[in-house]
């Protein structure tokens, strides 16, 4: 198995890399280059479409890995999927690629990309890959879903983390950093829970990510483009149904949201940002976690380090609540909903001071 592994990554990171460079003179020869909106740093304009050498680099590591070990060992053990279900696996995969693609070359926007990211979610349903129960901190502790509720369930939290990927993706590596500690962590789990058999989806794309990052870190040369950030953001949606499965079944979704905690947290903010304000909900706006920790005075490398370091620490807190006993489950999401608050303060997403001046005007006007 670490030989299919290690083959598995070479072959993604090789293909990634090697597509990345040749898709970057392309664009470049052509002057195709990313287009600005409210959201982007104003920046030299740069290529899009880091996503294809991505999603090329982790499909083809994928298959061309099982193609070898297939022929070479008729079907190695540690190898227990359904192919038709890995084929459909790749068909959601694919469509979701291919949505972010065609934004990328002539622009969409959220509502006309919505119905494909549902596709692809419903597929998966479909597929197996779903929430059948939502785990509470509280009796009865084990929600169990009917049908029509786990699918609803199930296609929001595909579509949401999906997206929530998307929004993050504003800085030089950011979306890849994290994708990466998320990976590692899903890992991890995988190895600790003694069911490793989606490392077999888990390391390709961690070589397929490695690729695109040595050409995204700051000064980034190239950008995902909804085609990679959209692809790694349905992946990570559809891996952490898998991984909370395996896991303990009163703490199932405590690990993934855990894991993937910054990008839900900003997508939460602004979702409910835009709504207060009167705007659309998704549409775009430089409110996020990075434009607020730029406004405060630090560079775009230092904004990458500072998030890299939270993401590094809730990747470990995620690993670590598999440990996580049911007694003590509600105080590690008290400790989540302190670190947010601290967050919205320290970022000014609240404006404590106006809080208190509002406090003090009615008790003058109650006196």
């Amino acid at each position: 198995m670490i030989v299919y592994l290690c083959l598995s990554f070479l072959i993604a990171f090789l293909i990634s890399y090697y597509f990345q460079g040749k898709i970057i003179s392309f664009l470049n020869q052509r002057n195709i280059v990313d287009r600005v909106d409210e959201r982007k740093l104003r920046k030299p304009p740069k290529p899009r479409m880091g996503g294809i050498g991505l999603f090329l680099g982790f499909v083809i590591g994928v298959y061309v890995t099982l193609f070898i070990f297939a022929n070479i060992y008729i079907k190695p053990n540690f190898i227990n999927f359904n192919f038709e279900s890995l084929n459909l696996f790749f068909l959601s995969v694919f469509i979701v690629f291919l949505i972010g693609l065609i934004d990328d070359v002539i622009g969409l926007n959220a509502f006309q990309k919505l119905p494909f990211e549902i596709l692809a979610g419903t597929i998966m349903y479909f597929n197996g890959w779903l929430i059948k129960f939502i785990s509470l901190p509280f009796p009865p502790y084990n929600l169990v879903l009917n049908d029509f509720i786990s699918y609803l369930v199930t296609v929001l939290w595909i579509v949401g983390i999906t997206n929530a990927l998307n929004l993050i993706d504003g800085i030089d590596g950011l979306a890849g950093g994290i994708t990466f500690f998320s990976l590692i962590s899903f890992a991890t789990i995988e190895i600790i829970l003694g069911k490793p058999e989606y490392l077999i989806l888990i390391i390709p794309m961690v070589g397929a990510v490695l690729g695109f990052l040595k050409y995204n870190l700051f000064p980034a040369k190239i950008y995902l483009g909804d085609s990679g950030s959209l692809t790694i953001g349905f992946f990570l949606s559809i891996l952490s149904l898998k991984i909370s499965i395996k896991a303990s079944f009163g703490i199932s979704f405590l690990i993934p949201i855990v894991i993937l905690f910054i990008p839900i947290f900003d997508t939460t903010l602004a979702f409910f940002r835009r709504l207060i304000k009167g705007k659309n909900p998704f549409s775009a706006d430089n409110e996020h976690i990075h434009h607020k920790l730029l406004k405060k005075g630090y560079s775009e490398k230092k904004v990458f380090i500072i998030l890299m370091i939270l993401d590094f620490i809730f990747s470990a807190l995620g690993v670590l609540s598999i440990f996580v006993k049911k007694q003590f489950r509600i105080s590690f999401l008290l400790i989540l909903l302190v670190i947010s608050f601290f967050m919205i303060v320290y970022l000014k997403y609240v404006d404590l001071n106006f809080i208190k001046r509002g406090l003090s005007k009615n008790r003058k006007t109650y006196d």
